[in-house]
């Protein structure tokens, strides 16, 4: 999902929240979620780069948004949901609007510390 909302999780850490729409700078979301268990575990980016390493989110790895754009367009390539580098400066650019995308064929990803 490219450029997604933010929706509190059901948690006591996020009691006070509120949804935050994409581009909203208070999305902590960031510009890509790749969603590896349903419904509450993704991959996602960050724009607060001083809090990755750190126990910041509700179970998610975070990522630099950079880095999470390049790993989306490779799964996404990897999946059969190839795109033009067309299409991904578009959607990159429209920080507004939400892109889903589905993909045709599951992709190992594997994680290391």
């Amino acid at each position: 999902m490219w450029n997604p909302r933010w929706v509190p999780p059901d948690a006591s850490w996020a009691r006070e929240k509120r949804p935050r729409d994409p581009g909203d700078p208070r999305n902590p979301m960031g510009r890509v979620k790749i969603f590896f268990r349903q419904p509450d575990y993704y991959i996602h980016g960050t724009h607060e780069t001083d809090s990755l390493g750190q126990a910041e989110s509700h179970g998610c790895i975070r990522m630099r948004n950079s880095d999470v754009i390049a790993l989306a367009q490779r799964v996404m390539r990897n999946g059969g949901a190839a795109r033009s580098p067309g299409w991904f400066q578009r959607v990159i650019n429209r920080v507004r609007s939400t892109q889903d995308v589905r993909l045709s064929d599951p992709v190992l990803v594997q994680i290391r510390a």
